[in-house]
């Protein structure tokens, strides 16, 4: 008989450790976006968010630092923090 899964909540990353481990699964298998679990809601990847300039919608792995979005400096590195561990 196999293992039971867990759900991926309960491997104890916190949201935050949830969220890198889905992003980069989905950056690796090249998907443009995957489910976030706490909202239902889909989020784009980097590899998607790539192939245009920023949307100014400050999305969560937006590789250009945000730049277009009112108000908001731009990050000198041009990468979010999540996006780090690709």
């Amino acid at each position: 008989m196999a293992a039971k899964l867990k759900d991926i909540e309960d491997l104890g990353l916190g949201s935050a450790g949830v969220v890198r481990l889905l992003h980069s699964t989905a950056v690796k298998r090249g998907y443009g976006q995957y489910i976030d679990p706490a909202t239902g809601f889909s989020v784009f990847t980097a590899l998607f968010l790539k192939k245009r300039a920023c949307c100014g919608n400050r999305c969560r792995h937006c590789p250009w630092g945000h730049q277009n979005v009112p108000g908001q400096h731009q990050m000198s590195s041009g990468s979010s923090e999540e996006d780090k561990d690709e």
